[in-house]
């Protein structure tokens, strides 16, 4: 809600959810048996889960995508397994905190273990996903953002690819 606030306030918009959907396209279904309790088994699972999350979050459903975090949550605490999808699941879960709820400081503490988790598992792409959401945390704590259209100033801050800059600053 706050990131679209963002982009109205600077006369953009942000598209709704399954605007992008005919971009994809379904290329099969990966079955995971209800009992696995093989750690890699328990892993994979997790990890899918939690990218189809992700895709539920890129196209803006953001509830559907928050119950596969829950359900990832719950199979990872069930079989106790210590692995490198736990900070793929708190990175998830401050994502929907944000985007969710409008968190950004409960979200904090989340980018701070997905990183160490991904520091611990020498994973890059979680300890770049953890520093990236940590960006886009700090700027919901910041004043009033808007987004610009293409065009960089010298006070902007880029997070991905969206640029923003604070409102007010010369």
């Amino acid at each position: 809600a706050d990131i679209r606030n963002a982009f109205s306030r600077g006369g953009g918009n942000l598209a709704e959810a399954g605007a992008v959907a005919w971009q994809f396209e379904l290329r099969g279904v990966i079955t995971v048996d209800a009992t696995a309790n093989e750690p890699d088994e328990i892993e994979l699972a997790a990890r899918f889960g939690l990218r189809l999350a992700q895709t539920l979050a890129f196209k803006g459903d953001i509830g559907r995508s928050a119950g596969w975090v829950e359900r990832v949550r719950r199979l990872l605490d069930d079989a106790g397994v210590d692995c490198v999808e736990l900070g793929y699941l708190a990175h998830a879960s401050a994502m929907c905190r944000i985007f969710g709820a409008g968190d950004h400081p409960g979200a904090h503490e989340l980018f701070v273990r997905a990183g160490a988790i991904g520091a611990r598992y020498h994973d890059q792409e979680l300890m770049t996903l953890a520093r990236l959401g940590e960006g886009i945390r700090r700027l919901g704590d910041e004043e009033p953002v808007q987004v610009l259209g293409g065009q960089r100033g010298r006070q902007n801050h880029v997070v991905g690819a969206l640029a923003v800059e604070r409102l007010g600053a010369g």
